[in-house]
This record gives structure tokens, C-alpha cells and sequence, in this order.
């Protein structure tokens, strides 16, 4: 699968659009919401993707038919996604 330190830069692109995503919403900016999206989305993508690879689950590297994302790519987002949800409903 990939490497870890793959695993942590990708992690790190992924929380950087993040935050440049929400930063663009004005109610991201007060008490600096944005970097909680960026945190949380950093934290989602690289459990999932270490997990993955630690359980070596190729299978998941494999593109759908009809969304053409791999299994994995549409896990990390979920993850991403639920991680700052959890984190903004707690927050």
C-alpha cells in the first residue's frame, strides 16, 4: 500500500485544502473554525489510510465503476467528513 510518510504528506495536502476551503466562509474565521476542519481532516485521512494499510487491504485501492474514486479514496473522505462533523457538533 503506501508509506507512512506518504500517508502523512497526503494527510497534510488534504487538512491544507481544508482549511483553504473553509477560510473562504466567513463564519470559518471566527475563533478560528478553519483550523479545526484542517485538524480533523488530517486526523480522518491519516487513520483511515493507516489502517488500510496496516490490514494490507489492497482490494480497497481499486476504482469503482461508476463514481471512478477507489473504495479508499471515498473512505477517507467519509472519514474526513465525520471526524469534523464530530468535532463541530462536540465544539
Amino acid at each position: 500500500m503506501f508509506e507512512t510518510r506518504d500517508v502523512l504528506v497526503d494527510g497534510l495536502i488534504a487538512a491544507i485544502f481544508a482549511a483553504a476551503g473553509t477560510l473562504a466562509i466567513p463564519w470559518a474565521r471566527v475563533r478560528f473554525r478553519f483550523l479545526v476542519a484542517a485538524l480533523t481532516t488530517f486526523l480522518g485521512f491519516v487513520a483511515w489510510n493507516l489502517v488500510i494499510s496496516h490490514a494490507k487491504a489492497s482490494d480497497l485501492d481499486v476504482d469503482a465503476p461508476v463514481i471512478k474514486l477507489s473504495w479508499q479514496d471515498v473512505g477517507s473522505g467519509v472519514l474526513a467528513f465525520a471526524t469534523t462533523s464530530l468535532a463541530r457538533g462536540l465544539v
